[in-house]
């Protein structure tokens, strides 16, 4: 997987679906949609050598790939209106879910296509769409539900690509520099062997 091509195509389907004018973080430390996204793309990129590793998890092109997915698209809940009105007024009554599954399925394989990953086949979309939607840890998304999941999709990794998503989320959403050491030091997914 060449990762500056990914950057650059990933970068441009954000730009499309207009993710530099809508927010996933407020306050006070507000960031674009576009910026979160790129960011965490980023750092899985920089990771893969060292998560793909033998002495690490092994992972394969295909994995990498879901991974690269997973990372773009479980944010996508955030562009929707009504989540950008709560963003903006972050009262308890004005808040909805971010994690809204059908957006998910319906734009994994929109990323493929631009990422040029049609070749992954429905099973691989299905577990990308498990991986973005994972971390939120949400009623019928835990672990139970993933090993069901991966049963379904014929993967032994599913969780594993799972927590690798959650991780780089936490460690990219951090608000400091001691929070991101406190994010990887308290993840196991991110912790050496």
């Amino acid at each position: 997987m060449n990762a500056e091509v990914v950057r650059q195509k990933a970068g441009q389907w954000l730009l499309t679906r207009g993710w530099r004018h809508k927010l996933a973080k407020g306050r006070p430390h507000e960031q674009s949609l576009f910026e979160h996204s790129l960011i965490e793309l980023d750092v899985l990129l920089e990771l893969l050598p060292i998560l793909g590793s033998p002495r690490h998890y092994g992972l394969s092109e295909a994995e990498e790939r879901i991974l690269a997915v997973a990372v773009l698209v479980h944010d996508v809940g955030k562009e929707i209106d009504p989540w950008q009105a709560y963003i903006h007024d972050p009262r308890p009554e004005c808040w909805v879910p971010h994690v809204i599954p059908e957006l998910t399925r319906a734009v994994v394989p929109e990323i493929c296509a631009e990422l040029g990953f049609e070749d992954l086949g429905e099973p691989v979309r299905c577990i990308m769409a498990h991986c973005a939607e994972f971390h939120h840890s949400r009623p019928g998304r835990s672990d139970g539900a993933i090993v069901e999941a991966m049963l379904a999709a014929a993967s032994d990794r599913l969780l594993t690509l799972a927590h690798l998503v959650k991780a780089v989320d936490h460690f990219c959403s951090a608000a400091s520099a001691h929070e991101a050491t406190e994010a990887v030091e308290s993840d196991p997914s991110l912790r050496t062997p």
